[in-house]
């Protein structure tokens, strides 16, 4: 009935009979290292379940606008990005959807049930050091008639970062009747939000939409918050024709509001992950049956090689309990074999490193 994106952690509890946190997750690409006072916030707050959630999430709008200097009216909040993805297609039809590939799953799936056509762009795999300097004129090619653009920046599996101002010109050089999806679930783990996310873009561009996760970089999945960001007009549309009433939880807007505060703890995060990313690549990428896919996030793609599977590999370090992400559903990998690894805290990133190395003596 669902895409399944990661690792079935609770599936592979119930298998082998462990907890949750004796599963070694991988697959998952969240920061290892939560932010430590969310907890107690929510404890404290826990009294407020008795009374419904401000319907018009007002002190999440607020906290957000102050944050990235925008009015109130261009953000919406909700149940995580994946309420957006399905709506907006259904919502801004076009004659078609164009997909860079291989991207998050989602995108195809929610663009083909609101009955769109799906134009996919096999660009985003490349194995080179440079960056893909044909990804936009690839797209703009595609945009031969009213189309829906979904673009991951940085992309999810690839880890392919492209610079604010480049994704910018292409937004404003193209007709009006291109809508524009840009998801930014991952780009706090690049670069400050001031440096890389197309928030700042000034003017804001009226045929653009943004989405935003709390998931990743706060490592809060389980919470269920994002929020969709566009000129006051199209957010005035969706909110008049797909919001409900309360459609986030209380818990989840006094998270939200606190953690938008919290740009300390993102950049402690983005060089925490960014060391343990090199450790890893240190260790493991070098290994003869292994090829590193250059990627400016965390997390990362390595295609396997010598005759390794990664169905075979997966299953392997699964009956050890870690969890990476099997690459092969993903649209665009070619029939090659692929897994994706987003690093965690160093005693488990040497756990990984071991059973790898079983791997090199045919184990």
């Amino acid at each position: 009935m669902f895409n399944v994106h990661g690792g079935d952690v609770f599936g592979l509890s119930r298998r082998f009979g462990c907890s949750l946190e004796e599963i070694l997750d991988f697959s998952s690409n969240i920061s290892p290292i939560p932010e430590t006072g969310l907890q107690e916030l929510l404890c404290n707050a826990l009294p407020e379940i008795r009374h419904l959630p401000d319907i018009e999430n007002f002190g999440l709008r607020r906290a957000m606008s102050m944050r990235y200097e925008l009015p109130e009216g261009c953000f919406w909040p909700g149940g995580g990005t994946t309420e957006f993805i399905y709506t907006i297609p259904w919502l801004f039809r076009r004659e078609q959807a164009v997909i860079l590939s291989p991207t998050y799953a989602d995108y195809e799936t929610a663009a083909k049930r609101a009955g769109l056509s799906v134009c996919f762009v096999n660009e985003f795999l490349h194995e080179a050091e440079e960056m893909p300097s044909q990804l936009i004129p690839s797209i703009m090619k595609a945009l031969d008639r009213p189309s829906l653009i979904f673009l991951c920046n940085p992309n999810n599996p690839t880890g392919c970062f492209l610079p604010r101002e480049l994704i910018l010109e292409a937004i404003c050089s193209a007709s009006r009747e291109h809508l524009w999806v840009v998801d930014e679930s991952y780009v706090q783990f690049v670069q400050d939000d001031s440096e890389a996310s197309l928030l700042f873009a000034r003017p804001f561009p009226t045929n653009l939409f943004v989405l935003r996760s709390f998931s990743k970089i706060y490592a809060v999945p389980g919470l269920r918050l994002g929020y969709l960001v566009g000129d006051e007009a199209l957010i005035a549309e969706v909110v008049k024709e797909t919001a409900v009433p309360w459609n986030v939880n209380r818990l989840a807007q006094v998270a939200g509001e606190y953690l938008l505060g919290q740009k300390e703890y993102e950049a402690r995060v983005r060089a925490f992950c960014q060391r343990e990313k090199a450790f890893l690549l240190q260790e493991i990428g070098q290994m003869p049956w292994l090829k590193y896919l250059p990627g400016q996030t965390h997390f990362f793609m390595l295609r396997l090689e010598n005759g390794i599977k990664a169905a075979e590999l997966v299953g392997f370090l699964e009956n050890n309990g870690v969890l990476v992400r099997n690459c092969q559903n993903f649209h665009g990998v070619n029939g090659k074999e692929y897994i994706r690894i987003s690093p965690r805290k160093r005693p488990d990133n040497e756990r990984l490193v071991e059973l790898m190395n079983k791997i090199t003596i045919g184990v």
